[in-house]
């Protein structure tokens, strides 16, 4: 049942409206002016008590919204703190992941720069660069065996050099092993580096060749017995001959006889494994600027050093008797000795040269049986006479035969002058001039050289004899002298 003015649901029975007062409408049912007064009274009452109710529960709100902001305040400043330390650990973290970042960072740029610094720009010379490359690659073991390189390799020296037919300079690589040097050769070629590798001790050494009068680099393989030579530019330019390659036996070195140390200022760079790139990069550059093209090497001064020293060897040829300028050294000493010790049966035709004639010479009806050679330059026997005469003086002799002392018999029957020039007579066929040109060298040494002229039959009594011949050098004639000689006769 609800109240008719409010519309408040009612409980059973009620007379009255909670809420409003108004009386129910209860059938059959009548209500007192007592009842009304009451209720009326009593709803007043309810009412005051329902409107104290009201403030105070308003007040109660009041308190509560007081409160409430307080606690507000109170949970905010809460939350505040514990936003502040939420915050302050959210900042410490992303401090961390800004450092973080930050050294991912650096470490990017690193990397980068790294990156950018190996491939920097290349070296301006082409073929600088190409060498540049080429050491980077082989500095893994299985790089450094092809290129024929030790697996660790300390101070070595790096040249570059200029080759006739070689479009770019080479480079050499010299390094110790086992006490001894090696040396391989780098070069150019369709565009890539090749290189000669050689499996036996070795230099590069840059030569001035005496007999073809040029410089060159050369290979010296040192070997256990000999030194050999040969030329680098045949190995490149694959055209090695016999010419190109010199040996000497160590026991008879004529490397002086054959090529000169011109002592060109040739600089070379050091090279080890534990350079970077950057520093094998600037030791590449600078051995580019270090490098120069072989006209430059022969400045004023190699050439001066280079003259200098054949001056001196020359001199020294005229000192030093070997075997192979006994001839042209002591040869005519050897034949005028001859020629005054052998008298004109056998001496003079090797001091002049001769040819055989067919000529009659009046005066003796020996002479028609005999065989005649013209001792070719010789004009009269008063010009041998004076010649000997002179070879002797100049020689410092004094027991040594002059044509007067010559058994006149044999002068007579054998030197005969005719129509202005003298003939050497021997007695037949078979007869003829004889004379070996068997000379050796016993020995040669400070100026003084000893000479075997082996079996002649320098009495003309069958018996054959070796003569030994002692030559010294006088510094006053810049020539050497017969200063003494033995015949023996029991070898």
């Amino acid at each position: 049942m609800f109240c008719g003015e409010c519309g408040v649901k009612l409980k059973e029975g009620a007379k009255f409206c909670p809420k409003c007062g108004a009386p129910t409408k209860l059938d059959n049912e009548s209500i007192s002016d007592e009842e009304i007064l009451e209720n009326k009274i009593t709803n007043e009452s309810e009412i005051k008590v329902a409107n104290t109710e009201v403030v105070e529960e308003n007040v109660n709100k009041e308190k509560s919204v007081e409160d409430v902001i307080v606690e507000k305040i109170n949970t905010n400043e809460n939350i505040s703190h514990d936003r502040s330390n939420v915050s302050t650990k959210k900042s410490k973290k992303g401090l961390i992941g800004i450092i973080l970042v930050f050294i991912i960072l650096i470490a990017i740029v690193s990397i980068f720069i790294i990156k950018y610094l190996d491939q920097e720009e290349p070296i301006d010379e082409v073929w600088g660069q190409k060498y540049y490359v080429y050491l980077k690659g082989i500095k893994n073991d299985n790089k450094k065996k092809e290129a024929g390189l030790p697996e660790k390799l300390d101070d070595a020296k790096i040249g570059f050099h200029q080759i006739t037919g070689q479009k770019n300079p080479i480079m050499v690589i010299t390094y110790e092993q086992n006490d001894d040097t090696y040396s391989n050769v780098y070069y150019i070629e369709e565009e890539k580096v090749n290189v000669l590798v050689y499996n036996e001790p070795t230099d590069i050494e840059f030569l001035y060749n005496i007999e073809e009068k040029e410089y060159n680099y050369y290979v010296h393989f040192d070997n256990d017995t000999v030194n050999e030579y040969t030329k680098l530019e045949s190995q490149l330019n694959d055209s090695t001959n016999n010419n190109d390659t010199y040996t000497f036996d160590k026991q008879n070195d004529n490397f002086d006889n054959t090529f000169i140390d011109p002592d060109i200022e040739e600089r070379y760079i050091q090279y080890d494994d534990d350079l970077s790139n950057k520093e094998l990069k600037d030791l590449i550059e600078n051995g580019i600027e270090e490098y120069k093209e072989t006209d430059q090497l022969i400045t004023d001064k190699v050439k001066d050093n280079v003259e200098n020293q054949l001056s001196r060897l020359e001199e020294k040829k005229k000192t030093e008797i070997t075997t192979n300028n006994l001839h042209e050294q002591l040869g005519e000493h050897i034949k005028w000795f001859i020629g005054a010790y052998l008298g004109t049966v056998y001496g003079w035709p090797e001091v002049f040269e001769y040819k055989e004639v067919n000529i009659d010479i009046p005066g003796n009806d020996l002479y028609k049986d005999m065989m005649k050679y013209e001792l070719v330059g010789l004009t009269s026997i008063e010009q041998l006479k004076n010649d000997l005469a002179k070879y002797v003086d100049k020689n410092k002799f004094s027991d040594l035969p002059t044509l007067d002392e010559l058994d006149s018999d044999t002068l007579g029957n054998n030197l005969i002058e005719y129509n202005g020039k003298v003939y050497w007579l021997s007695g037949g066929v078979g007869c003829g001039p004889y004379f070996k040109d068997d000379y050796q060298l016993i020995s040669s040494e400070n100026g003084i050289t000893k000479v075997l002229i082996k079996e002649y039959d320098c009495l003309m009594d069958g018996v054959m004899e070796n003569i030994t011949l002692t030559f010294t050098y006088n510094k006053d004639i810049k020539g050497y002298l017969i200063t003494d000689w033995n015949v023996d006769s029991n070898y």
